[in-house]
């Protein structure tokens, strides 16, 4: 799977707010773990996630959601569903499994290729070789 640096995939330069940072930061811890992860149920993700973790275990999910998740960051408004939904029906025809890291690298090219969402992506990558 081709690797872009993030950098690499943004035309202007990062600038990071360490006071927003350490106030959101501040603000999770203070919300304790249930409540974070109650919070976390509702993301579109999580379904995907936990239905891969039933049928394949800790390290599908870790290959599988740590591959999509870096890329997951970039998607406009709405566009998180639309993404995790993709990903969701691509992991249905295989039974919720991935067994192997070429199993994952295969999924996770074909999410790329076949995922309308993904577009952007595949836009970011034809430039950077190009």
């Amino acid at each position: 799977m081709p690797c872009m640096s993030l950098l690499a995939m943004s035309h202007t330069p990062l600038r990071l707010d360490h006071r927003r940072i350490e106030a959101v930061a501040e603000a999770l811890s203070d919300m304790g773990w249930e409540a974070f992860t109650l919070l976390d149920r509702v993301e579109p993700e999580y379904e995907v996630l936990r239905k891969l973790h039933e049928g394949s275990g800790v390290r599908a999910v870790l290959l599988v959601g740590m591959g999509a998740a870096i890329v997951d960051f970039q998607l406009g408004a709405g566009g998180a569903e639309e993404f995790w939904r993709c990903l969701s029906e691509l992991l249905k025809r295989k039974g919720f499994t991935v067994a192997s890291l070429d199993e994952a690298e295969e999924l996770l090219q074909a999410f790329l290729a076949e995922c309308r969402v993904n577009w952007r992506l595949r836009v970011l990558e034809a430039e950077e070789d190009g």
